[in-house]
């Protein structure tokens, strides 16, 4: 029920965006879920819950997805003009992209902390990005949180999300 709760986009903790013929989409991790994701059962200890919450403080956990709207062949593939064009993406996903995405707080710019590129190869039109930004150890004066991300394949210039911090902390 916490998994379906969390994934449902009308509780806020799951935003898409469509540009053209590609979506964006960002889904917010709380500790509860990540740990309900890994055990994939109805009834965790409280112990298990207890370690595993430890292992994940002092982050924000995100999964940023990029997908073809239409549905066919690998998003890394689309509008390109060669094979040198697919090397660089590959290249960028993997070892840059990260430096294009950050958390803004307030005035405060949070860079991604953890990354990881999922890549789909020609399995799926969409790839995944798993991500963490250190928590803002400032009060919190601002109640939204904005996610950012500067497109620089697609061509579709800064990807904005804003996210509600009384949102993200409220998880039943």
């Amino acid at each position: 029920e916490l998994v379906d709760w969390v994934q449902d986009v009308n509780n806020g903790l799951k935003q898409e965006k469509t540009i053209g013929e590609i979506s964006f989409s960002l889904q917010y991790k709380p500790y509860s879920y990540i740990i309900s994701m890994e055990e994939r059962s109805d009834s965790i200890s409280a112990s298990i819950v207890g370690s595993k919450t430890k292992e994940l403080e002092g982050m924000e956990y995100y999964d940023f997805k990029i997908k073809l709207n239409n549905g066919s062949g690998e998003v890394l593939k689309y509008n390109l003009s060669s094979v040198e064009e697919y090397a660089k993406r590959v290249e960028y996903f993997s070892f840059q992209m990260n430096k294009d995405l950050w958390l803004v707080e307030g005035s405060d710019s949070i860079p991604c902390s953890l990354f990881h590129f999922e890549r789909g190869y020609d399995a799926a039109p969409y790839s995944t990005f798993l991500l963490g930004f250190a928590h803002n150890k400032k009060p919190k004066t601002d109640n939204e949180i904005s996610f950012v991300f500067q497109d620089r394949i697609f061509q579709k210039g800064i990807i904005k999300f804003s996210l509600n911090r009384s949102k993200l902390e409220n998880i039943p």
